[in-house]
């Protein structure tokens, strides 16, 4: 879970995104880009990468990190949606356990 500081940053990078791109993300939507984060920071060649490069060449190793869990984590909400959608089963108990 999130510290306080890094909830801080958080809500600065969606303010920023808010402002700059006329969107209306709101907390709810901060935890998408946790996800991400903790992701990110719980990649050890990605942290190997970070400790060994300056930011300048580990940028480059960033941006493809950040492209596979961006791409993972919209898969993995794909998936849930689909079974949500195609298992009634499963998508019945998904809205009983929100209903309640």
């Amino acid at each position: 879970m999130a510290d306080k500081e890094e909830l801080a940053a958080l809500s600065e990078i969606i303010s920023v995104l808010n402002k700059k791109f006329q969107t209306e993300f709101n907390d709810a939507d901060k935890l998408f880009f946790d996800q991400i984060d903790a992701e990110l920071v719980r990649d050890e060649k990605l942290g190997v990468q970070a400790r060994t490069n300056s930011i300048e060449n580990f940028k480059y190793g960033f941006d493809d990190v950040f492209l596979e869990k961006l791409i993972g984590r919209m898969e993995q909400n794909q998936d849930i949606f689909s079974k949500m959608m195609d298992d009634r089963e499963f998508g019945g108990l998904v809205k009983d356990y929100m209903r309640s």
